[in-house]
């Protein structure tokens, strides 16, 4: 139940279908790929009776092309534009931004700045770490 077939007729999209069910008429497909080969994720199933199967090739699997190198690669662009959007979030919210930076600086500081108890500047590194991840999260 683990094929993957190509439609040959030109009446469905073009890319690759994954067998999700068989019944003794029909077999449903899910289409994994583009035509270029790219990975989809569109829900679009299609139910072909057993016997037009001959409209579809089969092919090999999409996903035995996984590369080590590719999942890095993305990764390193995901915590990319995770940064980027992140800063982009804090310089929206300079002040508030400015006012947790301020608590962390003044907990992890603590009597060298202000002279507080131990727990009060555990307190106020929390909260202002807090802060800046709820601004640079974009839930302002």
């Amino acid at each position: 139940m683990y094929a993957h077939y190509q439609s040959t007729a030109g009446n469905r999209s073009d890319g690759t279908y994954r067998v999700v069910g068989i019944s003794d008429e029909s077999v449903t497909l899910l289409r994994i790929t583009d035509a270029d080969g790219k990975r989809v994720h569109t829900g679009q199933t299609v139910t072909v009776a057993r016997d037009s199967l001959g409209d579809y090739e089969v092919v090999d699997n999409p996903d035995e092309t996984f590369s080590f190198e590719g999942t890095v690669s993305s990764a390193v662009e995901a915590l990319y534009w995770t940064s980027r959007v992140f800063a982009a979030q804090l310089l929206t919210h300079r002040l508030l931004s400015s006012i947790a930076v301020a608590l962390v600086l003044i907990g992890f500081l603590g009597d060298e700045a202000v002279p507080l108890p131990d727990f009060a500047s555990s307190i106020l590194v929390l909260i202002g770490t807090l802060t800046l991840v709820y601004i640079g999260n974009g839930r302002l």
